[in-house]
């Protein structure tokens, strides 16, 4: 079981805010080339969620509230120049 997972299993009854959770980097990872299928497949190794929230923001409000400090993942694994291309 992955950490997440097993974060998940530990935590206390009751509401669970956790974010980003798996989506995030199972969307990263199809966009960078990865087997859908057999990411989707792992992907459904993680409990199922009762509730999804998308928060939308663009790219560029993005930029200031970052500060210039992207990870390569954030920029698809390119240079940080790329996180507004790789963000959209």
């Amino acid at each position: 079981m992955s950490d997440a997972g097993c974060a998940v299993d530990r935590a206390a009854p009751g509401l669970l805010l956790v974010d980003s959770y798996w989506y995030t980097y199972l969307a990263n990872e199809i966009a960078l080339g990865g087997e859908r299928a057999r990411l989707v497949a792992l992907a459904a190794l993680f409990p199922r969620p009762d509730l999804t929230l998308h928060v939308e923001l663009a790219p560029e409000v993005a930029v200031e509230r970052k500060g210039g400090v992207y990870s390569p993942y954030e920029c698809g694994l390119r240079s940080p120049a790329h996180f507004v291309e790789f963000q959209c």
